[in-house]
């Protein structure tokens, strides 16, 4: 049997990390080898941990003012988006914002009328979740699917003016997989995946749902696709919230999830407030967006040309 030898504390303190893990990864082959090289370093790492804490526990006793470092997150530690919004690029977007096809229902011309419908022969999971999207969204209306396509319902809708149009597709396990919401009559189109759906009769609350038109909260969109969709979400719920409901509809998008909540608020006291959520609930996630308002135009541009 062969005696284990004791590493001594100048030892360790004599330890170079980065170089004892260079040594290790590359130029070792002999596990044993490697095993020792390793604990050197564990150790090392130990020993530095506690004198950091004994450090510490010497400011603290001193009154000294600790420098706290900012946990290391997926945002903080992201590469630089050229394509998000900054202090350069804002006053192109308020210009393009006056002119998009958002831009009546922000200057509170339109309120928004939405009719959505599903696939053919649609499972209970669908209508289940259409009906309690309508709980959500007011001023919604379900057009049941039956033997019509897609462009006979868009262009009924686009003649009853509606504002919008919603299909809900399904998956492999007949459950709502797929979510295209479409601004009427020139588009954007955009198609999500549905994911992590909850649905409100699943809530253990009490909790009444209303149809009045609640609030809207979206944040974390800082891009220029991603202002745009914030601009046609905003546009499923009408312009002037009735704070009677005391209700809240959330999108809030991190790392392209875009997180949907519905929220009941009371006030106990003028200081805090209680929040609980009344369903439905799920994640988007953005598959593409297509964009046919100035195509329409330069087709009509042409055809004017042609007729003179």
């Amino acid at each position: 049997m062969t005696k284990e030898k004791k590493i001594t504390i100048d030892e360790i303190e004599k330890v170079d990390v980065d170089r004892y893990n260079e040594i290790s990864r590359f130029n070792v082959k002999n596990k044993n080898k490697k095993n020792v090289l390793k604990g050197k370093v564990y150790l090392k790492k130990l020993m530095l941990k506690k004198q950091k804490k004994e450090e510490k526990k010497k400011k603290k006793k001193l009154n000294i003012p600790i420098e706290k470092k900012e946990p290391k997150t997926i945002e903080n530690q992201a590469i630089f988006d050229t394509n998000k919004i900054g202090v350069e690029n804002k006053n192109f977007l308020i210009n393009e914002n006056c002119i998009d096809e958002f831009s009546n229902y922000f200057k509170n011309k339109t309120e928004p009328n939405i009719v959505i419908t599903s696939i053919k022969k649609a499972s209970k999971y669908t209508i289940l979740f259409i009906k309690e999207l309508s709980f959500v969204f007011p001023n919604i209306f379900y057009e049941p699917r039956n033997n019509h396509s897609i462009d006979f319902l868009i262009s009924s809708a686009i003649e009853n003016k509606f504002t919008t149009f919603i299909l809900i597709e399904e998956g492999i396990k007949k459950k709502p997989k797929y979510m295209f919401i479409c601004t009427l009559p020139y588009g954007p189109t955009t198609k999500y995946t549905l994911t992590n759906i909850s649905y409100a009769h699943t809530k253990t609350t009490d909790i009444e749902i209303t149809k009045l038109h609640p609030e809207v909260y979206i944040s974390n969109f800082n891009t220029f696709i991603g202002e745009r969709i914030k601009r046609q979400l905003h546009t499923l719920v009408p312009y002037n919230p009735q704070y009677k409901g005391q209700k809240v509809v959330v999108f809030y998008n991190q790392r392209d999830f875009i997180f949907f909540r519905h929220y009941k608020y009371n006030f106990v006291n003028k200081k805090k407030c209680s929040l609980t959520e009344i369903g439905p609930g799920f994640t988007l996630q953005l598959i593409n967006l297509k964009v046919f308002f100035f195509f329409f135009f330069s087709f009509y541009f042409l055809i004017i040309l042609f007729h003179f």
